[in-house]
């Protein structure tokens, strides 16, 4: 590894990615299994969906937050959208499985739709399960109705699985 450094800066103080973010959700030209991850130029720019949060200090401290970022050359990414594209305070009715903390985004174009599949939790059992978000331009989301899509049952097996 030569010239290491941040993908991704801190947002300034008082921002919802001030933290830091966990930059990863990609925009590929390609979601076939056993396609190549090649990032996807769309407008002159790529595009990652990414989990941030709002304080410094310690590992993933709840609330979590999703941002959208660009690159023009996909080694510098910078934010795109000044506000929180998914949180614990919307946009959408925040169900109660959701309601302490959002996690890391998972990015899919199908059909010219984006899908972005989220963990959140809901304390004080911390049980994480997986949602649905989609968008039509990946500025804008609105949550699925039938969240959660991957849900983990309380006093079950699966009660320990983090989605």
């Amino acid at each position: 590894w030569s010239n290491i450094r941040l993908a991704m800066g801190y947002g300034e103080e008082g921002t919802f990615d001030h933290g830091g973010v966990v930059l990863g959700a990609y925009l590929y030209e390609s979601y076939d299994v056993d396609a190549p991850r090649v990032l996807k130029r769309m407008n002159g720019k790529f595009y990652s969906l990414y989990g941030a949060y709002a304080k410094k200090g310690t590992y993933e401290p709840d609330p979590g937050y999703q941002g959208l970022a660009s690159s023009e050359d996909g080694l510098v990414w910078n934010r795109e959208k000044d506000e929180s594209i998914l949180s614990v305070y919307g946009p959408g009715i925040v169900k109660d499985w959701e309601k302490d903390s959002i996690y890391q985004p998972w990015l899919v174009e199908h059909d010219g739709a984006y899908y972005n599949f989220y963990n959140a939790k809901s304390m004080p059992r911390w049980i994480e399960q997986l949602g649905l978000a989609t968008s039509e331009d990946l500025r804008d989301w609105t949550r699925h109705g039938e969240n959660p899509i991957l849900r983990v049952g309380e006093g079950t097996d699966d009660a320990s699985i983090d989605a």
